[in-house]
């Protein structure tokens, strides 16, 4: 029997509640230095289309990644990791 993948909306939910995960969680969600903003801030993830879209900083704009990108930094997420979709690239590139 195949597996299921899961929909589009399904990943961006999923990565969402990471996301707030990680906005609410002190020992990652950092300031770089003093009065500098917070690494997550307002963070989100929507689908539309065919891509999930990702906000870390709700004033700095969003990430587009594919449906393989999204499923990517999800199961990056999923693993106990946290941190940005690039991060998870960088990790999985090397």
């Amino acid at each position: 029997m195949p597996v299921k993948r899961p929909k589009l909306s399904e990943i961006a939910a999923r990565i969402e509640r990471h996301l707030k995960r990680m906005e609410n969680d002190t020992s990652v969600n950092t300031r770089t230095r003093p009065n500098a903003i917070q690494r997550y801030w307002n963070s989100r993830a929507y689908a539309a289309g065919a891509r999930v879209f990702v906000c870390y900083v709700s004033f700095q704009g969003y990430s587009s990644l594919t449906k393989e990108q999204a499923l990517e930094y999800l199961e990056w997420l999923e693993a106990g990791n946290s941190g940005m979709h690039w991060e998870a690239a960088r990790c999985s590139n090397s």
